[in-house]
């Protein structure tokens, strides 16, 4: 009896021995990772304008795979000519892989790009006599008269106006794509990265009381008057934060290069804002200025003359007994009036911009690295000021608007 229990289990472990060699031999044996299909999308999202250059890199062809994996492939072909956009067209792409081909359709939408009505004009446009800014219409005791020369990203896109992102044109520092409603616009990105605004390209409105022009808005800001707090050495001299030749905001306001902690930078080199806002022909209006950089009040940090053909105001323009470019009598008093309103763009490059004050060029005597930025300011008939003039702050602040002054013939 035992010897049967015996022989029953030895032809038990016999036989799940010979199961487990049969599963063994039927497990399945490495397959090849052969390709099931591509996907093709355009790596431009929007709709391409009649005449666009389109090459295979605007194209994006991923292969998928038996185990699940994509990967991007280039080596794909189509008999389709697609290099000149024309009209709408749906080209075959395929791609192989041995013996093993893939296709897939991608349609390319082709429109008519946008008629650009608006213009950049050359010349200085006077304004009527009756037109109103900052100082009020024209009489004789304000002999400002308001102008419109150049052009400048400023007011906000309405929601009905779109843009056309392939339709574009290289202005100085700035692209501009094109608007349904035929005006140019800039594009200013959201600062998580996430979205963006868009700006309309405006004429720049100037007030003047004679050859110099004040731009009548904050144009700008998120331009420091240098980037930091460091002195630098320029050819053996110490050149102080605060010194106006040697400026970011100087080469920013004339396309120049500025040295930057000793090294030369070209961010502005021939796209400030002198060659972004006038086109050439308007540029030859403009006259070059001797700017005076020696300060109202006794300042060791004031510099060398220059001459440029933009400029901030000084710290004597913003004063009683100063060039009048900021001066509006009313009865017996003077006011200086140096606040702007902000435009939209200005507010987008720069959130925190001071809409109650101007960057100046005069450097403050408080410090190496200090400034000054100017603010409206009352004088009474005896001279003596009712408000300041304007208060210190730092090179590297960015929030005070930029406010061009230029001098025409």
């Amino acid at each position: 009896m035992v010897y049967e229990k015996i022989g029953v289990m030895r032809k038990l472990l016999v036989l799940v021995a010979l199961a487990i060699i049969l599963l063994i031999g039927c497990e399945p044996k490495n397959q090849p990772n052969e390709l099931v299909s591509i996907s093709v999308a355009p790596i431009y999202t929007g709709d391409y304008i009649v005449g666009d250059t389109i090459t295979n890199e605007d194209i994006t062809v991923n292969a998928l795979y038996t185990d699940g994996s994509v990967k991007a492939v280039t080596a794909w072909t189509t008999e389709e000519d697609f290099s000149v956009a024309t009209a709408n067209k749906e080209i075959i792409i395929s791609y192989a892989e041995g013996d093993v081909v893939k296709t897939s359709k991608l349609l390319i939408t082709i429109v008519d790009a946008y008629e650009i009505t608006s213009t950049f004009s050359s010349d200085v446009n006077y304004l009527p006599d009756d037109a109103t800014g900052t100082f009020g219409a024209y009489n004789p005791f304000n002999p400002h008269l308001y102008v419109e020369f150049g052009t400048w990203p400023q007011s906000l896109k309405e929601d009905s106006v779109a843009i056309q992102e392939r339709q574009k044109k290289v202005v100085g520092y700035f692209t501009y794509c094109a608007g349904s409603d035929g005006n140019w616009y800039c594009k200013v990105p959201h600062k998580d990265g996430n979205d963006c605004s868009w700006f309309k390209v405006e004429p720049i409105k100037w007030a003047t009381n004679g050859s110099k022009l004040i731009a009548e808005n904050g144009l700008m800001a998120n331009i420091p008057y240098y980037d930091d707090r460091e002195e630098r050495l320029i050819e053996s001299e110490i050149i102080y934060p605060n010194n106006y030749q040697h400026s970011k905001i100087r080469a920013f306001l004339n396309g120049l290069s500025y040295n930057k902690g000793g090294v030369i930078c070209d961010e502005f080199k021939d796209k400030g804002f002198l060659q972004t806002a006038f086109s050439a022909e308007a540029q030859e209006k403009i006259l070059e200025a001797e700017v005076d950089n020696s300060c109202a009040y006794s300042n060791k940090y004031s510099c060398a003359n220059t001459r440029d053909k933009i400029f901030l105001a000084s710290d004597y323009d913003v004063s009683k007994d100063g060039s009048n470019m900021f001066l509006k009598h009313r009865g017996r008093d003077y006011l200086i009036l140096c606040q702007r309103e902000s435009t939209a763009f200005a507010i987008a490059n720069c959130p925190g911009v001071y809409s109650s004050c101007i960057l100046l060029r005069s450097p403050s005597d408080l410090s190496s690295f200090g400034i000054l930025h100017g603010v409206n300011s009352e004088w009474g008939p005896r001279e003596e000021p009712l408000g300041r003039g304007f208060y210190h702050s730092d090179v590297d602040d960015v929030n005070a608007l930029i406010v061009p002054i230029l001098s025409i013939e």
